[in-house]
């Protein structure tokens, strides 16, 4: 097959979606198949542009594309929310007629406008204005959701939450919602931490992601403080890419005395990542997520054990008291038991991490997921040339 994956970000970005899209390429080039990518070009500046708006894509991005695919005759285009939905919305003018159009995330599209300043009067099929804005932008993301799934051929998820919602509320388009686990690098692997002795852990990490302007939240910073009555010694690290907001913000929430057991770590490129997870012991997540994150992956192939929020998308892969905890969203008390349980218990915490690493390299390395992604593609292209 050859196939094209589009997305509005570069291809350095931290973004999961940038990684997953690369490490996906990556194994299916390695079994035969033509891949190429069609990301945004670098900015002159260190940091990461602003993504591109739903309304950009029209005029600046779809006709590159469709130049690119009209020369080359790609079987299947794999590409963001929004830029699929463009691609797939005009597909007669804009790509040739076998190419088959897959949506990349459909359900968490930070293409889509941040302001309703940016989007112009709506047609009839489109949200009425007189709505509140928080509703306007709701309904524009479901009709865009519907119009991407009505006229393209497939769609990716990584939540399974997502994919049972987009079967639930869209029932003519159930085939077409498509589950994709992620996966782990090898570089990301410490087997040399199994080997270690069993020592009090101190160390949390939590890293934030794209969705959410300040990843910590009441729960984190709640339950933090309670920590730190019986655990004086405890740190915790927020880390993120270039969104991740400055220390002074970012820690706003927490009182000044225990600033000082606070670390803010922004990472510049994917390479530091496998030693911020071995310089720490417990990684959290308690905070329901649009996916699930690739950091969580990372941290249990690293020996981890994880403390994430109860919900089917970590339960997928955390198994509770097993490779990790399980915690209620919203819930500061529970990560407060849940995280001294591992402080005052290292073989536990141990166990746990091994648990963790186990589950991973059984199941979720790049190469396994990418069976299921070829799968799904394969039965997409046949689709089309059938």
């Amino acid at each position: 097959m050859k196939l094209l994956f589009i997305c509005h970000l570069t291809q350095n970005a931290l973004d999961d979606t940038v990684r997953a899209m690369r490490y996906l390429g990556r194994e299916l080039a390695l079994r035969g198949h033509e891949v190429e990518y069609f990301f945004r070009r670098p900015h002159d500046s260190e940091e990461e542009p602003e993504p591109i708006s739903l309304l950009e894509w029209p005029m600046r991005i779809a006709p590159l594309a469709s130049r690119k695919c009209q020369q080359k005759q790609y079987d299947i285009v794999l590409a963001t929310g929004s830029s699929g939905w463009c691609l797939s919305s005009f597909r007669d003018w804009l790509l040739p007629p076998e190419t088959r159009v897959v949506s990349w995330h459909l359900h968490d599209d930070p293409a889509i406008g941040k302001s309703v300043d940016d989007i112009p009067e709506p047609a009839a099929t489109l949200p009425t204005p007189s709505l509140p804005r928080e509703s306007l932008l709701q309904q524009l993301n479901a009709w865009t959701v519907e119009q991407a799934l009505k006229t393209q051929d497939g769609c990716f998820l990584t939540g399974l939450e997502d994919v049972h919602h987009i079967r639930r509320k869209y029932p003519q388009y159930a085939s077409k919602a498509m589950y994709q686990p992620r996966g782990v690098d090898a570089k990301f692997y410490s087997p040399q931490r199994l080997k270690q002795k069993a020592t009090p852990p101190s160390k949390l990490l939590l890293i934030g992601n794209n969705h959410t302007e300040n990843p910590i939240g009441t729960p984190v910073v709640e339950a933090f403080l309670q920590i730190l009555k019986t655990h004086p010694q405890v740190t915790l690290t927020v880390a993120g890419d270039h969104q991740l907001p400055p220390p002074d913000e970012l820690f706003a929430d927490f009182p000044e005395p225990v600033k000082p057991a606070l670390n803010c770590v922004r990472v510049q490129q994917e390479e530091t990542l496998p030693e911020l997870y071995l310089q720490h012991d417990v990684f959290i997540q308690p905070h329901s997520t649009p996916a699930q994150p690739l950091a969580v992956l990372e941290a249990m192939a690293s020996a981890m054990p994880a403390v994430v929020v109860q919900n089917p998308d970590f339960q997928e892969v955390v198994t509770h008291y097993e490779s990790g905890l399980l915690v209620p969203p919203n819930n500061p008390q529970a990560i407060v038991e849940s995280v001294t349980h591992l402080l005052e218990n290292p073989t536990l915490c141990q166990s746990m991490g091994e648990a963790a690493f186990e589950t991973v390299t059984r199941c979720y390395t790049w190469h396994q997921v990418c069976d299921i992604f070829e799968v799904n593609l394969t039965r997409i292209a046949g689709q089309a040339l059938a």
